[in-house]
Formats: C-alpha cells, sequence, structure tokens
C-alpha cells in the first residue's frame, strides 16, 4: 500500500523528472525569448487541486538567466484558463465585463430614446473592414 507521502514524493519526482527531460526544450526557446521579451513569457502547472497542493516547493524556471513567473491562470485568445482546468476564473472575469456593460448601459438610458440606444449599439458593436 502506498501511503500519502510517498504519493507526493512520487509526484513532484515525476514533476521535477518531466520538467528536467524537458530543459533541453527550454533551451531551444533561446532564439524565440531572444525575439520575445523574457519578461513577458509565463507557465503555468496544471492539474487537480489535489495533485498541485502535492507540490510543497515552488518551482524556478529561467531562461539566460531571466526568471519565468508562474502563474495560476492565463489569457489566451480571449480565454482565460487556470491550473485546474475550470471555467470559474474564465465565467467570473466574464461576468464583471457583463455587469460593467450593463451599468454602463443604464447610466445612458435615461437620455436616450430606444431608436438612438438601438443604433449605438449596432455602432458599437459592428466589425469595421
Amino acid at each position: 500500500m502506498v501511503s500519502e507521502g510517498d504519493f507526493s514524493r512520487s509526484f513532484q519526482n515525476a514533476v521535477r523528472y518531466a520538467l528536467d527531460s524537458k530543459f533541453k526544450e527550454i533551451q531551444n526557446l533561446k532564439p524565440w525569448s531572444s525575439r520575445r521579451s523574457a519578461t513577458k513569457t509565463e507557465f503555468m502547472l496544471i492539474g487537480s487541486r489535489q495533485r498541485l497542493s502535492t507540490l510543497s516547493d515552488t518551482l524556478e524556471l529561467s531562461i539566460d538567466n531571466v526568471p519565468i513567473e508562474q502563474v495560476s491562470s492565463v489569457k489566451s485568445l480571449g480565454i482565460y484558463v487556470d491550473e485546474n482546468l475550470t471555467w470559474n476564473f474564465h465565467v467570473d472575469k466574464l461576468c464583471k465585463k457583463i455587469a460593467s456593460a450593463i451599468e454602463a448601459i443604464k447610466r445612458v438610458k435615461p437620455v436616450c430614446t430606444p431608436i438612438n440606444l438601438t443604433q449605438y449599439i449596432q455602432l458599437t458593436s459592428s466589425t469595421p473592414f
């Protein structure tokens, strides 16, 4: 029977092995990173809350002695992805954005006629060619 401590150590060892084995690939990023600011580069570990909580050490990655920041969520193509691959962070951000838009519409509603408001919405949502 495998104890929880053994499982945690084996998981940490697996993560370290994966990072060590990918170090060569990380080094291959040097030409790419020289064209891109390394300070904008981030990394994220993806896994379940239970698995990620077993990692006791913080991971430190760097390219050419420039540290790469570890993040718990990232926005890519308009979608927020978090380390547990849940939609919670994305939905929270989207709700805040929608609430802000609703509040803006409430502020201009008293001074707009329905026709003006419809025209405004059409103008702001149209895509320029």
